[in-house]
């Protein structure tokens, strides 16, 4: 994701335990970040379908920035908003439909 230097993103460095790659460009004013999320456990058994668990990953993440279109811009709003979209998706994995009845706006 790229970012303005003007976001909380701009005084963190690279974290390997963080596991995010932070980077500045020369005059572009630009930051570039790179964040691995490891996915959410869920125990086969569990797992119904996985129609639409992606679609209500993406859903959830895009329903998150419009709520707050900075979202991206600092380390804690980002790291809420991948672990609901997780969580979203889970309840989806769980469920019979192709989006989880337990999921609104």
């Amino acid at each position: 994701m790229r970012v303005s230097r003007q976001t909380k993103w701009a005084s963190e460095r690279s974290n390997i335990h963080g596991r995010y790659i932070v980077s500045s460009g020369i005059g572009d004013g630009d930051i570039v970040v790179l964040q691995h999320f490891p996915a959410n456990h869920v125990p086969p058994e569990s797992i119904v379908s996985v129609t639409g668990a992606g679609d209500t990953l993406v859903a959830s993440v895009l329903a998150s920035l419009v709520q707050d279109p900075r979202g991206f811009e600092n380390p804690e709003s980002l790291k809420k908003i991948v672990e609901d979209a997780q969580a979203a998706a889970v309840l989806t994995l769980k469920s019979e439909y192709a989006v989880s009845p337990f999921l609104c706006l």
